[in-house]
Order: C-alpha cells, then structure tokens, then sequence
C-alpha cells in the first residue's frame, strides 16, 4: 500500500512540473500578447 501511495505522489509531483512549465509559458505568451497589442496602439 505505501508503494502505490509513493506512487500517486511522484506522479503528482511530475504533473505540478508539467503544470508550472505550461502556466509559465502561457503567461509569457500573454505578456507578450499584451506588449505587442500595446505597441501597435489603436488603428
């Protein structure tokens, strides 16, 4: 039982891994959205 809960958890700590990475480049995406959206001003 232990194993299977040891298991879970590394599991678990792989997927907040995954998660940070792709938050983390979805908020670079939007800066850099917001930079350029910013830049080219009203038309």
């Amino acid at each position: 039982m232990v194993d299977v809960l040891e298991s879970h958890i590394q599991v678990v700590r792989e997927m907040q891994v995954v998660f940070r990475k792709f938050f983390a480049s979805t908020e670079a995406r939007d800066q850099e959205n917001a930079a350029d959206l910013t830049n080219s001003g009203p038309n």
